[in-house]
């Protein structure tokens, strides 16, 4: 065959289409895997956002009501003995996060109050309190009350939050207000700090939309009312939302929100740079790897090529001679120097090696075809395998949840109480702590489930179980329902003051939920407690025992107290 020009060897040309491949491949793998980089990236940062968002307000919510119930305690002790000076400073020693706290009669002036009014005079009796919604609120609903953020008269410019309560008489209607004052910054610096570690910062805003707090580096300022558009609750965020302008540099922000029981908006904020300055590093740490694999690439398309090269030569070489009758002229005029050899020596062979050629071709594609059905055979029963294991592992632990957890108010069972008591009695033996055990039972349920409905009186289940949870000391507390209206609370580590005081304070709780009850008065449940020493003094079953038989005593007392 004449060749009129000359045409690239073999070893160039498949050197540059296999450098040319490479750069195709190496650099679509990498936009691939940036683009799914970014993709995880924003996920991560929208889920970050959303669980700091709704955690920041349950503590937040968790705070406030921590202090509304104290006050409540104190108005509902105080209705029947109006020494108003009487613990008032003992409650704010109890509770350090009060600024103020004070009583207002019905005439709207102060009748006590502490600290030490900072006039020169020190008198707080007297001073008029009637147009605060602090006041006005309670003594019109005959309900507790969280105010709005404000700025008080004396103490400070920092902006407060008022949580008050009614004292009610004995026909339930309103006599006079407790009220404490909260600094803003005394529920959520410490948020605050903590989220500064990871570069985020917190924004909490009242049921006006006002400024109750912001974190450090942020544009806004105390009281100041926001009329931007603010992002959706976190349980219906599709994707990241963005606030501009959110820090007093004038950079903007990722944010996500949730609400709190009483109105509040609690906003997590992250820098935008955070995410970006990611992105900049999976940017990075592709761009390396990627430019070694075109580097290799090209190392390996030449030690390719002079392999391939040099064999076909040879191999055209001694084909050229043979002599095949009938042979199909084969013609590559673009194709490289020595295909264009082999082709004329498959010129004179082709016809000889066509039918043997032909035999293994479809041989082979046989054999590929059973290769690829046994593969895609396996790789199937694997892949049911695999799905029918990981849906037995779910079933197990759905069903292990369900065996131990109460459906109705998401407390304990029976079964999860007797699981947590007997790993808290262990816990405490090992440690030398103190285990307390309180037993509930709501007064006259059936009465309230006979006149009001079964819905009813699941919904009041629900609520005592959430009042009672939020008494807990601990995460590792137990907190279950035993019975139908019974409930059972475990803690380790109190002194029996501090278990007197617990007990207390369930008791209250429940009284602050302050449902309506159609036998008179409010729902409210009856406390018997008792304390022991795992490691020396007796055994579980006498605690149990024990704090049975006080509930049992709180009831032939009167029901709607606490016994030990």
């Amino acid at each position: 065959m004449t060749r009129a020009s000359h045409p690239p060897s073999i070893q160039h040309f498949l050197r540059s289409r296999l450098v040319q491949a490479g750069i195709v491949v190496v650099l679509g793998a990498a936009l691939v895997q940036f683009a799914h980089a970014v993709s995880l990236r924003r996920e991560a940062a929208r889920q970050r956002l959303a669980m700091t968002a709704q955690l920041s307000a349950a503590q937040i919510a968790e705070f406030i009501a921590l202090h509304q119930a104290a006050v409540a305690l104190y108005a509902e002790r105080r209705a029947n003995e109006p020494d108003w000076p009487r613990g008032l400073g003992a409650v704010r020693a109890r509770y350090p996060a009060f600024l103020t706290m004070l009583v207002a009669g019905r005439d709207g002036r102060v009748i006590h109050g502490v600290p030490a009014f900072p006039d020169g005079s020190g008198q707080w009796a007297g001073r008029p309190v009637g147009d605060r919604a602090y006041f006005r609120v309670p003594m019109a609903s005959g309900r507790p009350y969280v105010s709005d953020a404000f700025r008080g008269r004396a103490f400070g410019r920092v902006p407060i939050v008022a949580i008050s309560a009614p004292v009610l008489d004995a026909q339930g209607r309103p006599q006079a207000i407790v009220e404490g004052s909260i600094p803003a910054d005394a529920f959520a610096a410490r948020r605050t700090q903590v989220m500064a570690q990871g570069g985020r910062a917190l924004l909490v805003l009242d049921r006006q939309r006002r400024v109750v707090h912001a974190g450090t580096g942020l544009a806004f300022a105390p009281l100041q009312r926001l009329d931007v558009t603010l992002p959706a609750p976190v349980t219906r965020v599709r994707g990241l939302q963005l606030l501009p302008g959110a820090y007093a540099d004038g950079s903007d922000a990722f944010v996500a929100s949730a609400t709190t029981s009483f109105g509040w908006t609690v906003l997590v904020l992250e820098p935008t740079a955070l995410l970006y300055g990611e992105l900049r590093r999976d940017a990075l740490n592709l761009l390396v790897p990627a430019l070694l694999a075109l580097a290799v690439a090209a190392w390996a398309a030449g030690v390719l090529a002079r392999r391939l090269a040099g064999p076909i030569h040879v191999l055209a070489e001694h084909m050229r001679d043979y002599d095949v009758e009938r042979a199909r002229t084969l013609a590559l005029p673009r194709a490289p120097a020595e295909v264009i050899d082999l082709a004329d020596a498959f010129n004179r062979l082709g016809q000889r090696l066509r039918e043997a050629f032909a035999a293994n071709r479809d041989a082979l594609l046989e054999q590929r075809r059973l290769a690829e059905t046994l593969q895609r055979t396996v790789e199937e029963r694997e892949r049911v395998i695999a799905e029918r294991t990981e849906a037995l592992s779910r079933a197990n632990s759905e069903l292990r949840m369900l065996s131990t957890t109460d459906a109705l108010t998401g407390c304990a069972n029976y079964r999860g109480f007797t699981e947590g008591a007997a790993v808290l009695w262990a816990h405490a033996a090992e440690r030398g702590l103190t285990l307390s055990a309180f037993a509930c039972d709501i007064d006259h349920f059936k009465l309230y489930n006979d006149r009001l409905g079964h819905p009813a009186g699941d919904a009041c289940l629900r609520r005592v179980a959430a009042a009672l949870r939020a008494v807990m000391h601990g995460t590792a507390d137990v907190v279950a329902r035993v019975g139908g209206e019974e409930f059972l609370v475990l803690m380790t580590g109190l002194s029996r003051e501090q278990a007197a005081a617990v007990a207390q304070r369930l008791h209250g709780a429940v009284a602050a939920l302050a449902m309506p009850h159609p036998g008179g008065g409010t729902v409210s449940v009856s406390v018997g407690w008792a304390h022991r020493r795992p490691e020396s003094d007796g055994t579980l079953e006498t605690l149990l025992a024990e704090a049975d038989a006080a509930l049992y005593r709180a009831k032939a007392a009167g029901r709607d107290r606490v016994a030990a």
